[in-house]
C-alpha cells in the first residue's frame, strides 16, 4: 500500500489527533505564503481497468456546463454549474485577508436544495425589479429556484388581478388598480422582508456572525432576531482552510472559491474527486497518485476474478473516503478555533424601515377605502 503524500491518520482506537498537530495546524492558518510548483500531470490509460457496477465510466464521467443567465431564464431546469478548468493548469487562491466568502460559491437556502452558486454567474440586472409588475428576485436562492420564484410570483399577481376584476361589481376601473396597486406594494414589502431575511440567513452560514452583533438594544427584538434565524448556524466549510500536508506551505484555500470549485466538484478522467483536505497541488498529486495505484494493482496479474477485483477496488476507495472524513473533522477544528469573520449588521435600522413600509401601505388602503 502505497503512502499518500500527507500524513497516515491514527489508528482506529484513537478517534483525535493530538494537541500538537492541532497547533501546527492553527499556526499555518495564520502565516500563509506562496505554494509550490505543481507536480507533472501524468497521463493514465483506463480503458483496460474495469471499475465496480456502482463506478461511472470514466467515459461517461459528468462534465460541468455553464447556464447562462439568459438560458436560465428561459429554460428552469437548466442547471447552474461551474466553468469546467483544466486540470493540468495552476490554479491561484487568494490570501485570508482578502477572501470574502459571500463573493465566492454559497449554498442555495431554498428548502431541501443543496447545489451552490456565485454570484459571479448572474447579470448586471438579475436582482433588478423586472417583469410586468416589477417584481426582483429573492438573494439566498440558486440561479434556478430564484427564478422559478419570481416566475410563480409573477402568475400570482396576474391571478390576483383577474380576481378583482371578476368580482368587481359597481367598482371603476381606476378603484380596481388602486386596490391592486396597494396589493404591489404589500407584496413587495413582504418579499423585502423576505429577501432581507434569507440574506442574513445565508451570510451567517458561510460568514458567520457573532452572537453578540446579533442582539440590539432591546432585548426582546434581538430574543426575536434569534428565534428567527435560529435554524442557521455558520458552516466552517466556506472559510479558508489550511492543507493537512505536513510540509505544504502553500496558504489556505477554500474548496467553494470561484477558481477552485469546479476542481474540488469534476471528477478526474480517472472517475475520482480530487480530496477537499487538500490544498489544490497537492490535491492533484494525491488523485494522480491514486490513480496509479490503482492502475499499477490492476496490472500486477494477467487475469483478475471480477469478485476479487470489485472488492480490492472498494475498500481501496472507501479508506480514502475514510481518510479524507479523518482529516476534514480536523481542519474543522482548526478554523473553528480561529473563529468566523466578525460582521456587524444594522438593525435597528432594517426594523425602523420594515415599520415605515408598513405604514405607509395601511394610510393608503384606509384612503382608499373613504373614496
Amino acid at each position: 500500500m502505497s503512502p499518500l503524500p500527507y500524513a497516515v491518520p491514527p489508528p482506529p482506537g484513537n478517534s483525535s489527533p493530538s494537541d500538537a498537530s492541532n497547533r501546527t495546524m492553527q499556526n499555518r492558518i495564520d502565516t500563509p505564503v506562496s505554494a509550490p510548483a505543481p507536480p507533472h500531470a501524468q497521463d493514465f490509460s483506463w480503458s483496460k481497468v474495469p471499475l465496480p457496477s456502482h463506478f461511472s465510466s470514466p467515459g461517461l464521467a459528468s462534465a460541468s456546463r455553464v447556464s447562462s443567465y439568459q438560458s436560465t431564464i428561459s429554460n428552469l431546469s437548466a442547471q447552474s454549474e461551474p466553468i469546467v478548468l483544466s486540470t493540468n493548469t495552476l490554479i491561484n487562491t487568494t490570501s485570508p485577508g482578502q477572501y470574502n466568502p459571500l463573493h465566492h460559491y454559497q449554498p442555495c437556502m431554498y428548502p431541501s436544495c443543496t447545489s451552490h452558486y456565485t454570484l459571479a454567474h448572474t447579470g448586471p440586472t438579475y436582482y433588478l425589479p423586472q417583469g410586468p409588475y416589477s417584481l426582483a428576485r429573492l438573494h439566498g436562492y440558486c440561479h434556478q429556484h430564484a427564478t422559478r420564484e419570481w416566475k410563480e410570483t409573477n402568475a400570482m399577481c396576474k391571478s390576483e388581478w383577474e380576481c378583482l376584476r371578476q368580482n368587481a361589481g359597481r367598482k371603476t376601473l381606476g378603484s380596481i388598480a388602486a386596490e391592486f396597486e396597494i396589493f404591489l406594494e404589500g407584496l413587495k414589502e413582504e418579499r423585502g422582508l423576505e429577501d432581507g431575511t434569507l440574506f442574513r440567513k445565508q451570510k451567517i452560514r458561510v460568514s458567520g456572525v457573532a452572537q453578540p452583533v446579533l442582539q440590539s438594544h432591546n432585548s426582546a427584538k434581538g430574543k426575536a432576531r434569534q428565534d428567527e434565524e435560529g435554524d442557521s448556524a455558520w458552516d466552517w466549510r466556506y472559510s479558508p482552510r489550511p492543507c493537512i500536508t505536513s510540509s505544504c506551505l502553500s496558504p489556505p484555500y477554500s474548496p467553494y472559491a470561484n477558481d477552485l470549485y469546479a476542481f474540488y466538484h469534476t471528477r478526474q478522467p480517472s472517475t475520482f474527486l480530487p480530496l477537499r483536505v487538500l490544498c489544490p497541488t497537492c490535491s492533484k498529486a494525491e488523485v494522480e497518485m491514486f490513480a496509479e495505484r490503482v492502475t499499477e494493482k490492476w496490472s500486477s496479474r494477467c487475469g483478475w476474478d471480477k469478485t476479487e477485483w470489485n472488492g480490492w477496488f472498494s475498500n481501496v476507495v472507501r479508506d480514502r473516503e475514510m481518510e479524507g472524513e479523518f482529516w476534514e473533522a480536523t481542519q474543522g477544528r482548526a478554523v473553528k478555533a480561529r473563529g468566523p469573520v466578525q460582521l456587524v449588521e444594522k438593525v435597528e435600522e432594517e426594523e425602523e424601515e420594515g415599520k415605515k413600509g408598513k405604514r405607509s401601505i395601511l394610510r393608503k388602503l384606509f384612503s382608499s377605502m373613504t373614496v
